[in-house]
């Protein structure tokens, strides 16, 4: 440690000391008013002219607080404080002309003036002396017993607030760290995510179309098993995914109006050919209900139904499944309902209900050996019905079965507001195109190509495939296209790059109906996309029948835009 001035006294605990005053981060900070008013009260109890919380630098003094002087700083080796830091109790200077260490000092000699000096040293927890309470006068005095007690208690006071902005610095520093680590691991989630959906959906696609071919019972029995196996394991990335949007504060969530009624009739949709399957009941139970147009987030609401339903099947070898719809209450602004999910199954043990929303469990490790899964899909549930302002309970009787109910309340909205749409099955998807469309495909990954152009071709289109964003600008600019399908995530130029340069061509005649083909399964990745332009979207792995819709989604607006 070296300093200026060799004439400086210093503590023989100098590094540690000036790292203990570095530690609070305060130096050269702005003025705050808890600190200007304990110098106030030093300057008011000592009846002084100057107070002062100095800090000792390596070569300064630098004052946090300040009273009756206006300078931030003077040069250490000129200030009385240097020599408080040596000791641990006040430094009491009654007249500077008697004292041979300062009769000299310019601070003495000249402005302002001083005579009188008290320094209660500022010592940190882990004793070391970073600076001092002061206060000075222009006349010779001395400080009684009770002014040196409460220049300590004050001292004290400053340190105990130093203590303080650095817990809170280091809370800070903490949550950063904290924020960073998440953010890599939901990078890297979102990043798993991708990688592994390009495969399965390869895998997933290509088992669709040899299960359309003429199979023999073994093969069908195989193709089913791949099927059903690819299945699983997009389940368990999608709840890998969403249980890290959730722990990170990334889950995104959207508002809109759509018709509750048509949402339930959707999701038990999915699930028909499963109760057919086990040969069990399975109802929908909507009372005199034709109609209920709210308002939330539709996607999350069908995530938690689609989960509760999909558990009643896994656990549930006989009598039945019921999805029953009930409105407790309702005024103009909104209504309170219930929606429960009743199943006949092997019911859940009591002691184990209270840990049921938890991540990571389930009722029985033999049953995850059993039935499967990561034990996330009901904490994932419970927190998106929290964030949602609804609550998601359960009751179960062993052996008997369970109810799940999603119940609270739900603002009401305007038929015309509705947004949402159920997905309908294309009434012919193998039958002709419903229009002579040029479809453009830019894709760079050889099985996704391969893949895509099956699937229109088998809608009844002859499609065009490219491989990267710059032979599907040169394709357009030539030949034109009505649709274009869009890989985000190409080399040479991008997805959203290739929409960005179609969307502000000059001559809009040659910009297609443009569809995001993205693995990338989250909110953020559909919003940056439909802000560059994009007119549709689609997640891998995508089913014919979204392909069919899509298009004849294109189809029906095209008819409207020329009436």
């Amino acid at each position: 440690m070296e300093h200026s001035d060799p004439n400086i006294p210093i503590p023989a605990n100098e590094t540690f000391r000036l790292q203990a005053l570095q530690a609070y981060q305060i130096l050269d900070s702005a003025p705050e008013e808890k600190f200007d008013s304990l110098t106030q009260i030093a300057a008011y109890i000592c009846d002084a002219q100057i107070a002062m919380i100095s800090l000792i630098d390596m070569n300064r003094q630098w004052f946090k607080a300040k009273i009756g002087l206006e300078e931030s700083e003077t040069p250490r080796n000129i200030s009385f404080c240097q020599y408080a830091i040596l000791q641990d109790n006040i430094l009491e200077i009654e007249d500077a002309h008697l004292d041979s260490r300062f009769k000299e000092n310019p601070l003495v000699l000249g402005p302002p003036y001083i005579r009188f000096y008290a320094g209660s040293p500022l010592k940190t927890p882990e004793g070391f002396n970073i600076g001092t309470l002061c206060v000075i006068d222009s006349k010779p005095k001395k400080l009684d017993q009770r002014q040196k007690m409460i220049l300590n208690v004050l001292s004290n006071q400053i340190i105990s607030n130093f203590e303080l902005i650095k817990k809170n610095l280091e809370l800070v520093q903490i949550r950063k760290k904290e924020e960073e680590l998440q953010n890599s691991k939901s990078q890297f989630f979102a990043n798993m995510s991708h990688e592994i959906r390009t495969p399965v959906h390869g895998i997933l696609g290509i088992t669709d179309l040899l299960s359309e071919t003429e199979l023999k019972s073994e093969q069908r029995e195989y193709v089913d098993t791949i099927r059903k196996s690819g299945g699983l394991l997009l389940s368990l990335l999608n709840d890998i995914l969403d249980f890290s949007k959730l722990e990170s504060g990334h889950m995104k969530f959207e508002t809109v109006a759509f018709d509750l009624i048509e949402l339930l009739k959707d999701a038990t949709s999915l699930f028909e050919m499963d109760g057919k399957r086990k040969n069990i009941e399975f109802k929908l139970e909507l009372g005199e209900i034709k109609s209920l147009i709210i308002t939330t987030d539709p996607n999350r609401l069908k995530q938690i139904l689609v989960n509760l339903i999909s558990n009643a099947f896994k656990f549930t070898e006989k009598g039945g499944i019921f999805l029953t719809l009930k409105i407790i209450s309702w005024t103009k602004e909104g209504c309170e309902i219930s929606i429960q999910v009743k199943d006949t199954g092997i019911g859940i043990p009591e002691l184990k209900l209270n840990d049921l929303f938890q991540a990571y469990t389930q009722a029985d490790t033999s049953v995850s050996r059993k039935y499967g899964g990561t034990g996330l899909g009901l904490a994932i549930s419970k927190n998106l019905a929290d964030l949602m302002n609804l609550k998601l309970t359960a009751q179960s009787v062993m052996n008997r079965g369970s109810v799940f109910e999603i119940s609270g309340r739900l603002p009401l909205a305007e038929k015309s507001e509705i947004k949402f749409e159920s997905k309908k099955q294309v009434s012919n998807p193998n039958g002709d195109p419903i229009h002579n469309l040029k479809i453009l495909v830019a894709e760079d990954n050889e099985i996704n190509q391969m893949l895509i152009k099956r699937v229109l071709e088998k809608l009844g289109y002859n499609p065009v495939i490219v491989s990267n964003g710059i032979e599907a600008l040169h394709h357009i600019e030539i030949n034109g296209a009505d649709v274009l399908f869009l890989d985000i995530q190409m080399p040479e130029l991008s997805g959203i790059d290739t929409a960005k340069i179609l969307t502000q061509h000059t001559n809009q005649s040659l910009r297609p109906y443009i569809i995001a083909i993205t693995a990338n399964a989250n909110l953020a990745d559909k919003e940056a996309c439909l802000a560059v332009g994009i007119d549709d979207y689609v997640i891998k792995p995508f089913q014919k029948e979204e392909i069919a819709n899509l298009l004849n989604k294109f189809s029906s607006i095209r008819k409207k835009s020329k009436t």
